[in-house]
């Protein structure tokens, strides 16, 4: 009695979900000096086939999903350098704010020390009511020039803050799409590494069946 087996895979979609193994006995045959018949070695081929296609769909899946990660990759790579610099430039921005404070503070405590020149003596040192209009313009646009710098480094300050958090938010998407990217990565070269298996088994029952011809 002689026998033949083939091995025929089971899909769902395109998953492997098991293997199916045909054996094939021929009672007219003696024992061991089987012969694998035609339609065993097409359907073997034609398994095999099946599967070489499939193994092809996958790597260009694998292929497409690496290059939209890679191009990814790229894009947070220039937000880590856009956020770096904004983080620069705000350092600077709030080193410029803490100076001009910290100016504005030393003058009027400069000036509250060294009472013939602070606000009130300038105003009371006048020589009459148009010195003394004169003056208050002058201490009026004194403040007004501190405050309006200390209100537009604040400005800057907090625009550069914006700026920055945006850009976090961006680069934080992009990962979140990179991190998705790299799981279907990864569930596509477990159905290629089945997918090679299957193969392999293939061609290994394409060769018993030769050897016993």
């Amino acid at each position: 009695v002689g026998a033949a087996a083939s091995v025929r895979p089971i899909w769902q979609g395109d998953t492997l979900a098991g293997l199916k193994v045909h054996c094939k006995v021929d009672a007219n045959l003696a024992e061991g000096s089987a012969m694998p018949d035609q339609a065993t070695l097409d359907a073997l081929e034609a398994d095999q086939a099946n599967a070489m296609e499939r193994k092809t769909l996958l790597e260009q899946q694998i292929n497409a999903t690496q290059a939209e990660i890679n191009t990814i990759a790229a894009q947070i790579a220039k937000y880590d350098e856009l956020i770096a610099q904004k983080q620069e430039e705000l350092s600077q921005a709030e080193a410029e704010e803490q100076a001009q404070y910290e100016l504005f503070c030393e003058r009027v405590r400069y000036m509250e020390e060294q009472g013939e020149v602070s606000y009130w003596s300038i105003l009371f040192s006048s020589k009459d009511f148009a010195d003394l209009l004169d003056n208050a313009m002058m201490v009026e646009e004194i403040m007004d020039y501190d405050n309006k710098i200390m209100d537009e480094l604040a400005a800057t300050r907090k625009a550069l803050q914006a700026q920055q958090e945006s850009l976090e938010a961006s680069r934080a998407d992009q990962q979140a799409q990179k991190d998705e990217l790299e799981s279907q990565k990864s569930t596509l070269n477990a159905k290629k590494t089945e997918v090679d298996q299957l193969i392999e088994s293939i061609k290994a029952d394409e060769a018993k069946l030769e050897q016993a011809e």
